[in-house]
């Protein structure tokens, strides 16, 4: 018998912690337990097709609270992370980070420099991915660049399925390419 990869290893770790430490109500708050890894995996995904892929060095796994704090991330979102190649994507890498099971949200935390899947860059402190919607939100200052050139804002938004950016909060040119 083949036994599953580490990564399937670590979601059936993960999934089974879930399950053993259900969330209760503050009055029945069991100890809090958790699971600390060295290299972790987390793949979303609908059809067979990877939505999210979130990539740590280290996780700090909290079954009570369902939220996994993350340090040494990268993540890709969409196309980028196996999605179909009609759809948008985006790769990003920070130093911390943390992960919602049960919202499914995953946030960014500290400096966050990204990719889109066709060649934009962005720098920005903090993002967060709402997967129930698609979208990447910030509303720390921005620097994108992008083939025009690079533009400053007070934050923006990314929707991962439609590969749709805006810049938000008074957005201005930097330097424009000639």
């Amino acid at each position: 018998m083949r036994l599953p990869s580490r990564p399937a290893r670590i979601a059936i770790v993960v999934a089974a912690l879930a399950a053993w430490f259900p969330v209760t109500s503050a009055a029945e708050t069991p100890r809090a337990v958790g699971l600390a890894l060295d290299g972790m995996r987390y793949v979303l995904a609908r059809g067979g097709k990877a939505e999210v892929v979130v990539e740590a060095e280290r996780a700090d796994i909290s079954p009570q609270s369902g939220r996994i704090e993350l340090s040494g991330v990268r993540a890709r979102l969409g196309k980028l992370a196996g999605q179909s190649a009609d759809l948008g994507g985006l790769e990003l890498s920070c130093a911390r980070g943390t992960l919602d099971l049960e919202a499914r949200e995953f946030s960014a935390i500290g400096r966050v420099e990204g990719r889109t899947q066709d060649g934009r860059s962005f720098v920005t402190n903090g993002i967060r991915y709402r997967h129930d919607r698609g979208l990447v939100a910030s509303d720390a200052p921005v620097l994108l660049r992008d083939e025009a050139g690079e533009t400053r804002g007070g934050g923006f938004q990314f929707w991962v399925r439609e590969n749709r950016f805006r810049v938000s909060g008074g957005a201005s040119v930097v330097r424009r390419k000639e």
